[in-house]
């Protein structure tokens, strides 16, 4: 589990309490639960960790890569050594952040262009 996700977890399944640490009620503060599931999330935060990737195995990707973020993603500003290492530019959609951004038909649009390019 990632560092952090069982309270947060905790917090989306059961609401933040006064032991709550000030990081996640901090990312609690960033998304909307009309938009996500809250056990949902919680069962993503629950699940182990992504793996680590060093910035040569990342470098030894050879296909296309296409990188897509909303613009009020609090995570965008995260990968700045992923795109490096993938020498790319993300593309930025407009309006969505981190937890709504995969359910929009322009993420899925954008991902298809990227494919005839």
């Amino acid at each position: 589990m990632a560092k952090g996700g069982g309270a947060a977890a905790s917090a989306l399944e059961h609401s933040p309490g006064p032991d709550t640490p000030p990081g996640v009620r901090a990312f609690l503060d960033t998304w909307d639960p009309t938009l996500n599931d809250p056990l949902a999330v919680a069962a993503v935060l629950r699940r182990p960790a992504n793996p680590e990737l060093a910035e040569s195995d990342v470098s030894a990707i050879t296909a296309p890569v296409c990188v897509v973020n909303g613009s009020d993603d609090f995570v965008m500003t995260m990968g700045t050594r992923l795109l490096a290492a993938l020498d790319t530019q993300p593309q930025i959609l407009p309006g969505f952040g981190h937890f709504d951004l995969t359910g929009q038909a322009q993420l899925r649009e954008t991902a298809m262009s990227s494919l005839g390019e």
